[in-house]
């Protein structure tokens, strides 16, 4: 059995494990972009006092998930705001519904503070492109990265 929860500063070390965990399997590996710890508990700290995160946690295995949105304007009209996904994580050992547990309890959460959730999706991401749209999600951008 799981709950979800809001974060508390006992939470960061084991979120920025995951994070270093998450990082080393993206595409920005090996190009000189490089993982900071330090940078990922002040982000967690700000998206906590500030935006939007909330912790999935399993009965007996502990913390096994999270995830965060930045509350910004819509840049095209800012009458109206945008939860912009920073995280979202689930342990691969506790992948499947979890995942969809977590994303419908920030979309209820989020209903008063944002009219609209933007969730991105990695190149060395699985399926997620099919996944967001089982869940009511529609494809609206792509990001192309070049390192400098």
């Amino acid at each position: 059995m799981s709950q979800i929860r809001e974060m508390v500063l006992q939470d960061i070390p084991v979120l920025v494990a995951y994070g270093e965990y998450f990082w080393s399997t993206t595409p920005y590996v090996g190009t000189g972009l490089e993982y900071n710890p330090e940078r990922i508990k002040v982000l967690l700290q700000e998206l906590d006092d500030n935006h939007y995160i909330r912790i999935l946690e399993h009965e007996t295995d502990g913390i096994i998930g999270f995830i965060a949105f930045f509350i910004t304007p819509f840049v095209f009209n800012d009458n109206y705001k945008v939860a912009a996904e920073a995280f979202f994580f689930i342990h691969p050992e506790h992948r499947g519904s979890n995942g969809r547990v977590l994303l419908q309890q920030a979309q209820l959460d989020l209903k008063d503070r944002a009219d609209l959730i933007s969730m991105g999706e990695l190149r060395s991401s699985k399926d997620m492109g099919e996944w967001y749209g089982d869940q009511g999600f529609t494809l609206t951008e792509r990001t192309y990265s070049k390192v400098l």
